[in-house]
This record gives structure tokens, sequence and C-alpha cells, in this order.
């Protein structure tokens, strides 16, 4: 989803709702004033905890608690140095992070049903010259983490861009050339290891077999089928 908050911040935020919820679990069934207090040093546990993830560095956090049976609790923190380009609130759009690659694998399965991919192809077939040892690594590798690529985002270049300091804009190919210029962890489908250029390189190889941009894509193959009205792939 579109924003300019990383999505490492949103799923701290998230982390910090979930964990903070858990926490309260009485004040549903206690007394209204009982109810009232505790909800009042829960909103003040949670203001504290996003003020800490702002101090250590996250341009922004949002956090919402809701369990149905009252008011929610809604929180916004931001850095001071990013408050000129956006006053972030509790309602804004976020971006949902690797939830992503849910969308991209059901991408590529459609195209496999309609008989424009296999999961056996090697990238090297869709993207040439793109992937070292580009034969040996199948699709399918790509989608369950297998490949041994190397992981884009722990590269320094990227962190500006992950930390909102940067606004270049990072194509697919563009992302995966920074992963494929370390050395791999491993030898294709040897073992496993979580790696986000495995999916910039599924999503360069979507944009070769259709023709379309990836934003489409979700937009066509998904989010209008779906009518999920607030969920699109931001460029």
């Amino acid at each position: 989803m579109r924003s300019h908050w990383p999505r490492a911040v949103t799923a701290s935020a998230l982390a910090v709702s979930l964990a903070v919820a858990a926490a309260f679990p009485a004040a549903a069934t206690a007394t209204p004033s009982a109810a009232w207090s505790g909800a009042k040093a829960q909103r003040a546990q949670l203001q504290q905890l996003a003020r800490n993830l702002v101090d250590a560095g996250a341009p922004g956090v949002i956090v919402r608690v809701d369990d149905g049976r009252g008011r929610p609790v809604e929180i916004a923190a931001q850095a001071t140095w990013t408050r000129g380009d956006h006053l972030l609130k509790a309602g804004d759009e976020f971006r949902m992070g690797s939830n992503t690659k849910t969308m991209i694998a059901t991408l590529v399965l459609q195209l496999v049903a309609e008989g424009r991919l296999a999961l056996t192809d090697p990238v090297e077939k869709w993207l040439p010259g793109k992937v070292p040892n580009g034969r040996a690594i199948t699709l399918r590798m790509l989608l369950n983490h297998t490949s041994g690529l190397f992981d884009y985002t722990e590269d320094a270049s990227l962190r500006p861009s992950i930390l909102g300091r940067d606004r270049r804009q990072w194509t697919q190919l563009k992302l995966l050339a920074v992963g494929v210029k370390h050395d791999p962890l491993f030898a294709p489908g040897a073992k496993w290891s979580y790696s986000n250029t495995n999916y910039a390189a599924i999503g360069a190889v979507l944009e070769q077999v259709t023709g379309a941009d990836l934003d489409d894509l979700v937009r066509d193959r998904i989010a209008r089928p779906l009518n999920l009205k607030h969920t699109y792939y931001a460029t």
C-alpha cells in the first residue's frame, strides 16, 4: 500500500500493538471505571512504545488496537524531520510489507494456470544474463526461497530508502541487480534462506512475460476482481 513509511516501521508498530493488546485482556470485563483506567494505561504504554521506536530511528509509527467492544486506541508518532513532508495520522494507508509476496506468488500461479509460465522454468529463460547461474535457479526456487540469492535489503545502499530518506524509485531489475552483485549464500536448491531478491526477480519475470507493469498486474488481476479499493502496488 502506498505511504512514505517503510514496511519495517509498520511491522514494528503492528507487533507492538498486538503485544500490548495481549497485555490488557481483562480490561473489557472490568467495571467501567477500571476499564477506563486500564484503557488509559494501555494508551500511555502504547504511546511510549511508539515514541521509543521513533527515537530509535523509525520515521513514523502507526498503532491501532481494536477489540470490537469500545472505541479503538489509535496512536501516530513520527520523527520531527518527516513532518514537513506529511503529518502522520492513524488512518493513513501503510505498506503491507512482505504480505505483498502472497499477491506476487498468486500472479505467478495465475500465469502457470494459463500456460504462460511453468514453475520449473529457469530464471535465465525470462531474464537472460540478469541472474548469475540463472539456468540452475527455477521460478519455484525463487518463490520458496531456496535459490541462494543474497537479500538486497542487507545491502547498505538500500538503507536510506528503507528509512524514508531517499526518494529514488527502485524498479524490480534495479533491486535484483543489488542482490545479485553479492555472492550467493549457497547452491540453488541446497538450502533455504529468506531473500527479498527472490521476489524482485519474480516481479521482473512477471513484467517480462506479460509486458505490463507490476502495479497494473496487481490492480487488474487481484485488487479489482476482489474489490480491494484501497489495496495497490505502490510505485
